[in-house]
């Protein structure tokens, strides 16, 4: 007779990535209430205050039908590393899970998850006064010289990237004179930090032609509930004054997609119209590239979907693969 299957005691969660606009929230909420679940942000803009329609905030009625963590907490201008979001992150999941409830990551950043399932290099926390200094130093000599250098010190970390890559040309550079090493050398040691838990991993991941009407619809809808607006008061709050007297500083959360498109159209460099389809462009290239990382970095064995209002079949399958693992 085969001896009883053993019990697995580890504690489980729920992660749910997907391009921007396939349909995330309305399946998390879905799973959430199946479940008896709570939501934490994996979205590394919608940390940030004072920009819901930008960053495609849950609503307030949204947020209301489900316990939400790490959402709009931080202000625009505060830099936050994925350091800082993994260990926020942890915390939250421990927490819900002493309350014998499960965990939702949900969110589009890919490197978020990664890091969550994965671990980290165990370089040091991000000196915050020196990524701002940094940030200073991109909005006064560009971004096209501050990739050159950074080309010149980590050319296999400027090699994975593209020169209008603010965030993560920004990253090499800290890491660079934080540290003293690269940020290809702290790559090569072995990550830490990873959370104790066994993953289910889904992806919302509608067809290509799908997915841009989506995106589509969903721009639409940006301009209707006030975009512009919205961009306008974060452009003349954070953008346009100088910072004592050192010019222009950009946080990262300010280089979201919108934001430096309306800042030109707020100058006069183009019109609006020309702002609304760069942005609805950006919007495209931005999901293809989540899609790319769905393809490529994605666990293998997660379950995908193409639409995510099959919420019956969404629950379900999660149940099951919660209930065998």
């Amino acid at each position: 007779m085969p001896p009883p299957k053993k019990q697995n005691h580890r504690p489980k969660a729920v992660v749910l990535f997907g391009p921007t606009a396939a349909g995330k929230t309305a399946a998390s909420l879905h799973l959430a209430q199946a479940l008896g679940g709570e939501i934490i942000n994996a979205d590394s803009r919608q940390i940030y205050q004072e920009m819901p329609i930008i960053t495609a905030m849950p609503t307030a009625e949204e947020q209301a039908a489900a316990p939400h963590h790490m959402f709009d907490f931080l202000p625009p201008d505060k830099p936050f590393s994925v350091g800082q979001w993994r260990k926020r992150a942890t915390d939250n999941a421990q927490k819900i899970w002493e309350k014998g409830r499960t965990p939702i990551f949900v969110g589009g950043t890919g490197f978020y998850l990664k890091t969550l399932m994965e671990g980290i290099s165990p370089m040091p926390e991000t000196d915050a006064a020196l990524q701002q200094e940094l940030e200073t130093e991109v909005a006064t000599k560009g971004l096209e010289v501050m990739y050159a250098a950074l080309q010149k010190f980590d050319p296999a970390w400027a090699a994975k990237i593209t020169p209008k890559d603010h965030q993560r040309i920004v990253r090499g550079h800290l890491a660079y004179r934080q540290t003293k090493k690269t940020l290809t050398q702290w790559h090569k040691l072995p990550p830490k930090g990873a959370l104790e838990c066994d993953f289910v991993c889904i992806a919302i991941s509608p067809p290509r032609d799908v997915l841009n009407g989506r995106i589509h619809n969903r721009f639409l809808q940006m301009i209707k509930d006030g975009v512009v607006d919205e961009a306008q008061k974060l452009y003349d709050k954070y953008i346009n004054p100088p910072r004592n007297g050192q010019g222009i500083s950009i946080a990262p959360s300010l280089t979201s997609i919108g934001l430096p498109v309306y800042a030109d159209f707020f100058e006069n460099k183009i019109t609006l119209n020309e702002a609304h389809e760069a942005v609805e462009q950006q919007m495209r290239q931005y999901a293809k590239r989540q899609r790319t990382w769905l393809r490529n970095s994605y666990p293998k064995d997660a379950l995908i979907f193409e639409n995510g209002a099959d919420t019956e079949n969404i629950v379900k399958s999660v149940l099951n693969k919660l209930q065998s693992s």
